[in-house]
């Protein structure tokens, strides 16, 4: 029984999301909706097992091309994750812009992000 309540423990708390993509799928899914949260978390997955391919079979071009520019994409990453932050601050609690409201599956599972 022990060894049971360790594991749902440790499944839990590998479960919890963390960083920004599992802050803007909580805070979509809470704001829009469970299948608002789904399809952003699947694109978010999506994201990630790209990347473990690339990792993976050693796509030499793309790792090439992501080594070489690893600071511009960090540094726009960077900025991009500031921008979402300061807006959430800046923006009324409770309240959704007009263009968030109307996310397709698509922009969702894209993690298109309205920052206008």
């Amino acid at each position: 029984m022990e060894y049971l309540l360790r594991g749902i423990l440790i499944g839990l708390l590998f479960g919890i999301p963390v960083g920004a993509i599992g802050a803007l799928t909580v805070q979509r899914t809470w704001s829009l909706g469970a299948k608002a949260g789904l399809l952003t978390g699947l694109g978010s997955s999506a994201a990630d097992c790209f990347y473990a391919c690339v990792g993976a079979f050693g796509l030499t071009l793309i790792s090439d091309f992501l080594l070489r520019w690893q600071g511009a994409i960090t540094a726009l990453g960077g900025a991009l994750v500031l921008a979402m932050g300061l807006k959430s601050l800046a923006r009324p609690q409770g309240e959704l812009p007009p263009d968030e409201e109307s996310l397709g599956g698509v922009k969702l599972f894209l993690l298109l992000l309205p920052l206008g």
